[in-house]
């Protein structure tokens, strides 16, 4: 799932931590960007990862190969285990923020440059 605003967001089936860290990420862009902006505008998204949609992230990761994680963090849901957050640089004004499991992270986190990051 991508989200670029607040008012885009569905929360159904989200455990409510990752809602709540996804809903803060998306009113810091919408304030400091505009809640109007276009997808390519300044400013950049939210990507949850799941089973069902990891395809987007083997995209995302072949658009963007060196894909320099700048914050990495796993938090602990209520109901759905492990989680982790990851913020991503694509430019000096644009970024992605991405949710995943733990099961995906363990799958894919050999993808993400993650030298210099403080995780776990």
């Amino acid at each position: 799932m991508k989200w670029y605003h607040v008012r885009e967001m569905q929360e159904e089936g989200l455990d409510r931590e990752v809602s709540n860290r996804i809903r803060l990420v998306l009113t810091i862009l919408d304030e400091a960007y505009g809640s109007y902006r276009k997808p390519m505008d300044d400013g950049g998204y939210v990507l949850l990862i799941n089973d069902t949609n990891v395809k987007e992230l083997e995209h995302f990761l072949q658009s963007y190969p060196c894909s320099v994680v700048e914050f990495c963090e796993a938090f602990q849901t209520h109901q759905q285990g492990t989680y982790y957050e990851l913020l991503i640089l694509l430019s000096s004004d644009y970024a992605v923020t991405l949710f995943m499991c733990q099961s995906l992270w363990n799958r894919y986190k050999s993808q993400f440059d993650l030298e210099g990051v403080g995780r776990e």
